[in-house]
């Protein structure tokens, strides 16, 4: 890889690339909580760094994978799955690490380089940990490639193997994606990139992360949470900007009912469904994950504190609108809603995407500049309802199933079909497993006879309406 590009530095300036670690989870939780660990730690370190990327580093790698990913990964079956990497990348007869090259007056400034090579008469054969090196080494001298290049992506589809949201991106693919020039990578589905369309105008998204708006001019307030995020510069937190959102809205009119919308919510911070719930609850569970933890596991568990809630919250029906399309963290929300009968959920079965991930950076010392720092990002946690019911596959049922016509009006005949077949919702093809084992849980269902009430009053409207669903169709309910 020769005239590897010299001002990187100030590429991923220009173009606002973080420099440190994203989490889509926060590290601790905050508020009330309490941690229970079964012999084990989380990671720690938002940055590992190697002296280069070959043999040594790689295994290190991996041993890391093995000890924090939510997938018992012992000897046999992790050479199975880097011989699967390798088979991958010799059908292809490229290598799926990027590197980049100077381009002279050009913009972006540089070009995307992939290895390629021709594979006849090569094998790739190992059969303990011990040999991977060396096969590694004589295979990429076999090929005429570079062995760092050989190492970094026999180790990505190593990684993406595990399950559909663990990934390496290399930091400048990472600029390339936030600056919306993704096309220009040669990613597929062996790098866990997912293409989602749902074919519909009503799922394309906007820009904010939350929306507010009155019913029809009622008293209806509507607030869709798009995405859940902790607070950041000068934007607020979702928790904080679904109260302002309410508090503003409450000083126009006297709010009669709440929804909240979660149709097109695809999660993002977990740590924000308990402060979110905690606006709605003075007690009851709010929040629990299940954190891979080297040798054992860690639970985090978040209950609500009194106090919080917002001004009248007691006193109107809160319906909270869900989806086929409803994953991880919105799924996390709508469970604790329900189960605490704080909410009743009106929709479809959602998603069921119950893992979270943490993310680290990789640095690299003796490496080309163009792939000495990488990001992983792994899978090392499962959520669960507060009662301790997995999400993972299994979704939430609402209380009250209903045909959206929001989005089903908007779909083609052609469309109209696919959307029927798919009655179990998207999966994935390397999905993980529902977890297996169980939480000691204490959770207490609580009595809300106001909000029973109007789940009932609600599942005889929806009767009457043939279970057909328009969210303008509430204002004539209040």
């Amino acid at each position: 890889m020769r005239g590897v590009m010299r001002g990187i530095r100030g590429f991923l300036f220009s173009i606002g690339i973080f420099a440190g670690l994203v989490f889509i989870l926060s590290c601790a939780p905050q508020g009330s909580s309490s941690i229970s660990s079964e012999d084990g730690d989380i990671i720690q370190n938002t940055t590992l760094s190697f002296p280069n990327a070959g043999c040594e580093s790689t295994l290190k790698l991996i041993e890391f994978v093995q000890k924090y990913h939510v997938v018992a990964l012992d000897s046999t079956r992790t050479v199975s799955l880097l011989k699967s990497a390798m088979q991958k990348i010799m059908v292809k007869g490229r290598i799926p690490t990027p590197y980049f090259i100077e381009s002279v007056n050009k913009i972006p400034p540089y070009e995307i380089q992939y290895q390629n090579f021709r594979t006849e008469n090569i094998l790739f054969e190992f059969s303990e940990m011990s040999q991977f090196c060396s096969a590694v080494q004589s295979t990429a001298q076999e090929l005429s490639v570079s062995k760092d290049l050989l190492f970094k992506g026999i180790f990505r589809y190593f990684v993406t193997s595990l399950d559909p949201h663990s990934f390496v991106l290399e930091s400048l693919e990472q600029g390339y994606l936030k600056s919306g020039l993704g096309g220009m990578l040669r990613r597929d589905q062996d790098d866990n990139v997912t293409f989602f369309s749902s074919g519909n105008p009503f799922y394309m998204l906007p820009e904010e992360n939350m929306v507010a708006s009155w019913v029809s001019d009622t008293a209806v307030l509507h607030i869709e949470i798009i995405k859940f995020v902790e607070a950041s510069g000068s934007s607020p937190s979702t928790a904080q900007q679904f109260k302002d959102l309410y508090q503003q809205f409450s000083k126009e009119k006297k709010i009669l009912a709440l929804v909240i919308d979660l149709r097109r919510s695809t999660g993002g911070d977990a740590f924000q469904v308990a402060a979110l719930a905690d606006l709605f609850l003075k007690r009851g569970g709010t929040l629990l994950m299940r954190e891979k933890s080297g040798n054992g596991w860690l639970d985090y568990r978040r209950e609500a504190r009194s106090g919080n809630e917002l001004s009248r919250i007691e006193e109107i029906p809160v319906m909270m609108l869900v989806s086929r399309y409803s994953a991880s963290s919105a799924e996390m929300f709508s469970a604790a809603m329900k189960e605490n009968h704080s909410a009743i959920v009106i929709g479809e079965k959602t998603f069921g995407k119950g893992t979270a991930q943490r993310t680290v950076k990789l640095t690299f010392d003796d490496t080309e500049e163009s792939i000495n720092k990488s990001y992983l990002t792994l899978s090392t946690l499962y959520l669960f309802s507060p009662k301790g019911i997995p999400i993972q596959l299994q979704g939430v049922e609402p209380d009250i199933t209903v045909s959206d016509q929001d989005y089903l009006s908007k779909l083609r005949p052609d469309q109209l079909g696919e959307f029927n077949a798919a009655s179990e919702g998207k999966r994935w093809v390397h999905a993980l497993s529902s977890p297996q084992f169980s939480l000691n849980n204490q959770f207490q269902e609580p009595a809300n006879t106001f909000m029973d009430g109007w789940k009932e009053k609600l599942k005889a409207y929806f009767e009457r309406q043939e279970h057909q669903f328009r969210l303008n169709d509430l204002a004539h309910v209040f």
